[in-house]
């Protein structure tokens, strides 16, 4: 009998070049986590399995840039009435509207039909929720829910029991849901739901006011944003004053509630560099913004691609753009920032996790599949800082914190973030003025280069595995599969032992996600494996 066994690299990087060591046998695909995030930008992105190839590549939004809310006809708990939960949301709500370069406008349009609480939100056996219709997905004339849960129970009914316990209101305080896309990239409904547990002290409604807000950006189509991150600790004047809304892990918020980040009610730069790249004020729509302001035409653009040697663009990594003082000295509280592989699709699959999402949905239905995107990246919008009529700007690159995962992913990868191959020198770009726009190509210096054992087996024709029963090689581009074939006995036990290396050999987490997969060599191509593991599963670095 033969095997075949697969060890999918299910890559956190594109930025493949990584190399990877197995004893016995394997097929390498080169995968990315799920996602369709990039940061400082937009949180999803049309792909070609759900949305019109018009709109592929391009941002999910609501259309017009027109947002009509609805809120709850409830209090929000015991000491805070519903009038004052209402101008808490209208408050929020304004702050984003009122960005003068953003053809967006968040508007109060009344009350929904009924107090939405725990009897009118029940959720079955099968998980199917039983809601008021003005909640539903097909609510489309109340387009933004926002319900205000005074007792827990509505979060409770959709999340589990407990999940709205009041001991991490920096988590649990604001959730919010979108529910139903249309095909052209629009937005047609969303929910926000305030945790009215959480709403029981002026530090607590603090905290939630922050949420609030972040909600509301995520609700726009924001994803959170990595900026300044090691302000608090390495002097960075100002640094913290940069410290955005679409801040990742609730910021510096805690149990105790309070302010999350300095100022927590005025949008920062990145916020607004970010809202203006999603929803431009154009010529077409000016007059649909009274008051607002051209975007290209008020603020400064600066975009290009980040590439390895092999010509490949380098995706998720973190492109900072800082404008500079009289003396060359950046100023922080103006940081803007975009990840490389925007509108690239981040997770691609592979065969032994399949090609579908949990959902049953294909993973092609978010982001584009266009290779000329994956080491793109977009700091359009960028407004000057307060004052100026020019200004230097210093761009430089960095990786994205391996914290920012999951739900609190910031860029294209939500299962694991990477590391930068090779070295990526600041640049400087001298005297930006409003409606000017810079474009950079810049390769990473001593990145991978090709010609080192690449893949190059196939399902259909898999390579018999080296005697030793060792084999090393190179990941060099998305989608890549290596397969690799050897007989065994029965009643034999062996192991198959998978290890990520880094581009100088060194074990490493930070490159690759190896996950294992085994085949009777009978089996037909496309089928799924008889058994898997998954990625770093090992008690060594970078091993499966």
């Amino acid at each position: 009998m033969s095997i075949i066994v697969s060890a999918s690299a299910r890559t956190v990087s594109s930025r493949a070049r990584s190399s990877r060591c197995w004893a016995i046998l394997i097929v390498v695909s080169l995968f990315l986590v799920p996602a369709c995030a990039v940061a400082g930008g937009p949180k999803y992105i049309a792909g070609a399995s759900f949305f019109n190839p018009a709109v592929v590549g391009q941002p999910v939004h609501w259309a017009a840039g027109q947002v009509n809310y609805f809120v709850d006809q409830g209090p929000l708990s015991a000491s805070v009435t519903n009038q004052q939960a209402t101008a808490m949301v209208d408050a929020a709500a304004a702050r984003w509207s009122s960005v003068t370069t953003a053809g967006v406008t968040l508007t109060d349009a009344g009350s929904l039909n009924e107090d939405v609480n725990g009897s009118n939100i029940v959720v079955n056996s099968a998980g199917a929720i039983a809601a008021p219709a003005d909640v539903t997905p097909a609510a489309a004339n109340y387009p933004l829910a926002v319900i205000y849960d005074a007792d827990g129970s509505v979060i409770d009914a959709v999340f589990g029991a407990g999940s709205s316990q009041p001991d991490a209101c920096q988590n649990n305080g604001v959730y919010l849901w979108m529910d139903n896309l249309n095909i052209d990239a629009a937005i047609a409904h969303a929910v926000i739901v305030l945790n009215g547990l959480c709403a029981t002290s002026s530090n607590m409604l603090e905290m939630m006011n922050f949420e609030l807000e972040r909600a509301l950006g995520r609700v726009l189509g924001l994803d959170f944003s990595q900026v300044n991150p090691g302000a608090a600790t390495n002097g960075e004047t100002g640094g913290t004053q940069g410290w955005p809304t679409m801040e990742p892990l609730s910021a510096a918020c805690g149990v105790s509630g309070g302010a999350c980040i300095p100022n927590p009610t005025v949008l920062r730069y990145d916020d607004i560099a970010a809202l203006n790249r999603i929803y431009p004020i154009t010529s077409a729509n000016l007059a649909s913004f009274p008051g607002k302001q051209l975007t290209a035409a008020n603020t400064i653009s600066i975009q290009g691609t980040v590439s390895f040697r092999t010509g490949y663009g380098m995706q998720g990594v973190n492109v900072v753009a800082r404008p500079l003082d009289a003396e060359g000295k950046p100023l922080y509280q103006y940081t803007v920032t975009a990840v490389t592989g925007a509108a690239f699709n981040g997770n691609h699959g592979n065969p032994i996790t399949g090609f579908s999402d949990a959902g049953g949905n294909l993973l092609t239905m978010w982001g584009s599949e266009d290779p000329a995107q994956q080491g793109s990246f977009e700091l359009s919008s960028i407004p000057l800082p307060p004052g100026v009529s020019a200004a230097s700007y210093q761009v430089t690159f960095e990786a994205i914190d391996p914290l920012y995962i999951l739900e609190n992913s910031v860029g294209p990868y939500t299962q694991g973030q990477v590391a930068p191959s090779g070295t990526l020198n600041a640049i400087t770009l001298p005297n930006l003025s409003p409606g000017s726009s810079q474009t950079l190509t810049v390769t990473a210096a001593d990145s991978p280069v090709a010609g080192f054992n690449d893949a190059i087996g196939s399902e259909s024709e898999p390579q018999p595995m080296p005697t030793g029963g060792l084999w090393c090689g190179r990941l060099s581009q998305i989608g890549q599969t290596d397969w690799f074939t050897f007989p065994v006995r029965g009643n034999r036990i062996f192991s198959v032992v998978t290890q990520a290396l880094d581009e100088t050999g060194a074990p490493s987490n930070s490159k690759a996600m190896p996950t294992i997969g085994a085949w009777d060599a009978l089996d037909a191509p496309g089928a799924m494996p008889i058994g898997a593991a998954p990625g770093f599963n090992g008690l060594a670095t970078g091993e499966t």
